[in-house]
C-alpha cells in the first residue's frame, strides 16, 4: 500500500481530498498552545484537529535532542488513552461472537479469579482498587515493566470485589487487556495491531518505545514505561496523525463488525461524578453531556482525546511532557472548533535576573515540631531547585522576582531578606538562611 503523506490537512490513503480546513485555525491553536511550551509546560505539543471541513495537525517545540521538532507521525506515549482501545478490543470481541457481554475474567484465564464481567471492567465498574494490592515496583522510573502474570494472578487470588459504582481502576483495565489477550493466543500489543490498528489505517499504535522523548514535570528527561501484564491500561504509543485517524472512525465508523464495535463503545453503561462512562470512554465533559472524552498520563508525557458526535468534531492532544495542561488545552480547542467561547489559563512565568537567582543560593533552616527542616536552593543557570530534608530537589518557577511556585505539588515560596516562607496548604513556613 502506498504510503499516506502527512501535512496539514489529512486525507485517508485512496481517499477524495477533503474540503481545505479553516485557515483561520492556524493563528488560534498557535495562540493557545505557544505559550504551553514557551511556559515550559510542554517541550513538544502535537494536536490534531478533526472537522468537517479537513484535519490538521500542529506541531510545535521539540521532541528529541538536540533540536527535533515533532511532526504529525512522532509518536507519543499515550497512557490511558490506551484503555479506549482495549475496551474497543472488547467490544470487537463481542461482535465477532468470541465472548458475549455476560462473559467474565476468570473463564479466559489460566488462574482463579474473581467472576468479573469484562464489560464492567471496561467501564471501571467491576469494583476493583486502583492498582493491584502487590503492586511494588522494582524500578519507580518504570513501575509497571516488572508487574507480569504470575503477580497479576497473585493479586486475583485476594481480592474479592463487588460490582457497582464507577471506580477508575486501572487494574481493572490492564487486567481486561491480558484476559483479551489471553483469549485471542496474543500479546496484547499484537492484539491491537491485527484488530483495531492494521484495519483502521493507525500503523504508529504500538508499544514500540515513542520518538518524543519524554520529561517529567520540571522537564527532565525521564524513560517511558513499559506494561507488562497491565498493558491493557496503558502500554500503548501513537502519533497524532494516527489518533486523528481514530476519532474520524469514531465519528463515522466505517461498515462492518469494527464499525459497530466502535458504536459500542460509545453506549453510556454507568454514571459518574460529572457523567457517564461508556466502554472505554468518558462521556460528559465540563457542561457537554455528550462529548466522549480520555486522557492519559505517565511520568513524561500527556494525552487527551475528546470528540463531539453531534458536532462532527474532535481534537487529540500529546506532549512529552507530564503536565495537567493537556486536558485544559484540549477542551478548549473543542470549544474552539465548536465556535464557543473558549479560553487556556497557561500559569506564567517571568524571567529573573540570574545575579538575583544567585542571592537566593543557600541553606535556609526551619523548626517543625521539634525537628529541624533544611530548604537548600541551587541554582542551575536560569532554573532553581529547593530540597528538603529527605527529600528530593524539585524545580520553582518564577511568579515574580521573589515569589517561585512549585509544579510538582501545590505550594510556592517567597523569598525575603534572609529566610524563604513556604505556602502550603493555606500555611507559611518562614525558614531562616543558615
Amino acid at each position: 500500500m502506498a504510503a499516506c503523506l502527512f501535512s496539514l490537512t489529512l486525507t485517508a490513503c485512496g481517499a477524495a481530498p477533503s474540503p481545505a480546513p479553516d485557515p483561520g485555525h492556524a493563528a488560534r491553536v498557535e495562540a493557545l498552545a505557544r505559550p504551553v511550551v514557551e511556559a515550559e509546560h510542554a517541550a513538544a505539543l502535537a494536536i490534531g484537529l478533526v472537522t468537517p471541513n479537513g484535519n490538521e495537525i500542529h506541531t510545535f517545540g521539540v521532541a528529541a535532542p538536540p533540536a527535533e521538532a515533532p511532526h504529525g507521525g512522532t509518536t507519543f506515549e499515550i497512557g490511558s488513552v490506551t484503555k479506549v482501545f482495549t475496551a474497543l478490543a472488547l467490544a470487537l470481541a463481542i461482535e465477532r461472537g468470541e465472548v458475549t457481554p455476560e462473559t467474565t475474567v476468570d473463564a479466559l484465564l489460566p488462574c482463579p479469579a474473581p467472576p468479573l464481567k469484562l464489560v464492567d471492567l471496561a467501564s471501571h465498574t467491576a469494583g476493583l482498587p486502583r492498582l493491584p494490592p502487590n503492586f511494588a515496583p522494582a524500578d519507580r522510573a518504570d513501575p509497571y515493566a516488572d508487574y507480569d502474570g504470575t503477580k497479576l494472578c497473585a493479586a486475583l487470588a485476594t481480592l474479592t470485589p463487588a460490582a457497582g459504582a464507577y471506580d477508575y481502576s486501572n487494574l481493572g483495565a490492564g487486567l481486561l487487556g491480558h484476559a483479551l489477550a489471553a483469549k485471542a493466543g496474543a500479546a496484547y500489543p499484537d492484539l491491537v495491531r491485527d484488530r483495531i490498528a492494521a484495519p483502521l489505517g493507525l500503523p504508529s499504535v504500538s508499544a514500540a518505545d515513542p520518538a518524543a522523548r519524554g520529561h517529567d514535570a520540571d522537564g527532565r528527561p525521564v524513560p517511558p514505561w513499559h506494561l507488562d501484564a497491565l498493558a491493557g491500561a496503558g502500554a500503548l504509543r501513537a502519533s497524532a496523525a494516527d489518533l486523528v485517524r481514530f476519532v474520524e472512525a469514531n465519528l463515522r465508523p466505517p461498515e462492518g463488525p469494527l464499525g459497530a464495535a466502535l458504536r459500542a463503545t460509545h453506549a453510556p453503561r454507568a454514571d459518574r461524578r460529572g457523567g457517564r462512562i461508556g466502554l472505554g470512554w468518558h462521556i460528559g465533559l465540563g457542561a457537554d453531556p455528550e462529548v466522549r472524552w480520555h486522557n492519559g498520563a505517565t511520568a513524561g508525557a500527556s494525552s487527551f482525546v475528546a470528540f463531539d458526535a453531534a458536532a462532527g468534531v474532535g481534537v487529540v492532544v500529546l506532549a512529552n511532557q507530564s503536565t495537567p495542561l493537556t486536558d485544559a488545552l484540549g477542551a478548549a480547542l473543542l470549544d474552539m472548533l465548536r465556535g464557543r467561547p473558549y479560553a487556556l489559563d497557561v500559569p506564567k512565568t517571568v524571567a529573573v535576573d540570574e545575579a538575583a537567582l544567585e542571592g537566593y543560593v543557600g541553606e535556609y533552616a526551619a523548626d517543625v515540631g521539634g525537628q529541624p527542616l533544611v530548604f537548600t536552593v541551587t541554582r542551575d543557570g536560569p532554573r532553581l531547585s529547593v530540597q528538603l530534608t529527605g527529600q528530593p530537589a524539585f524545580r520553582v518557577y518564577a511568579e515574580s522576582p521573589t515569589r517561585f511556585r512549585y509544579r510538582v505539588v501545590e505550594a510556592a515560596i517567597t523569598f525575603e531578606p534572609g529566610a524563604l516562607v513556604l505556602h502550603q496548604g493555606g500555611r507559611d513556613l518562614r525558614a531562616v538562611r543558615r
